[in-house]
């Protein structure tokens, strides 16, 4: 199976992969810009979730002061 990929701009869609779900056609442009912010701020709330998770993760691995070994370190 082989795939191809085209650089080609995409009229039903503005280049944007969205549509009208009932037509097929584009959304006018103020509805797509709508479509985009939306979209846009999902990902950005997906992204701050994960980045707290990650952050949770990383603290908890060394959030008890134990380093490698579980040996504790004292700064002497």
């Amino acid at each position: 199976m082989q795939s191809m990929f085209y650089q080609l701009r995409c009229d039903n869609c503005e280049a944007s992969g969205v549509v009208c779900k009932e037509t097929g056609e584009s959304l006018a442009i103020d509805d797509l810009v709508i479509q985009l912010r939306i979209r846009l701020n999902d990902r950005s709330q997906q992204l701050r979730s994960l980045r707290k998770q990650l952050g949770e993760l990383r603290s908890g691995e060394s959030g008890r002061g134990y380093g490698a070994g579980g040996s504790r370190y004292h700064g002497d």
